[in-house]
């Protein structure tokens, strides 16, 4: 497998290999969270928020790929299109207008794209991050 971010390689053992289907995906696809549920959870320590204060709320960060490849085929705009949705009904408090789950953009090709999104800019901001052997966070609201 070759990691289309970093260009990493890395064999893939032969247990993990399984036979395609008509559409040329893997037949046991649905079988496999890795493949369909993609998805990790950061919990941190007092010590690693701002400010040491734990954790206010809820957060949800999408990492979306913009590459050639992904505008191309149209999943870059079908995921754009199914994440508006899912901003559109995140959970609310009753009678609240707006939800407390705050969510984030990155998006990546070869370096990573930051977004600043606050509802008080004009526009939303965009950090560029092309070292991604060490990558910080750039911003901490927003």
């Amino acid at each position: 497998f070759q990691c289309p971010f970093c260009d990493a390689v890395s064999r893939v053992p032969l247990h993990y290999f399984h036979p395609i289907d008509y559409s040329g995906k893997r037949a046991d696809r649905p079988a496999r969270a890795e493949l369909s549920c993609g998805s990790y959870e950061f919990l941190l320590s007092e010590g690693e928020c701002k400010h040491n204060q734990g954790q206010s709320r809820v957060g949800f960060i999408f990492m979306i790929d913009v590459s050639y490849n992904a505008v191309r085929s149209g999943l870059l705009g079908l995921i754009c299109a199914e994440l508006k949705k899912v901003v559109q009904h995140l959970p609310r408090e009753p009678g609240a207008e707006e939800s407390a789950v705050r969510v984030g953009f990155i998006t990546y090709d070869r370096v990573l794209h930051f977004y600043n999104v606050k509802e008080s800019l004009i526009q939303p901001q965009m950090v560029v991050a092309t070292d991604v052997a060490d990558v910080t966070v750039p911003l901490l609201v927003g």
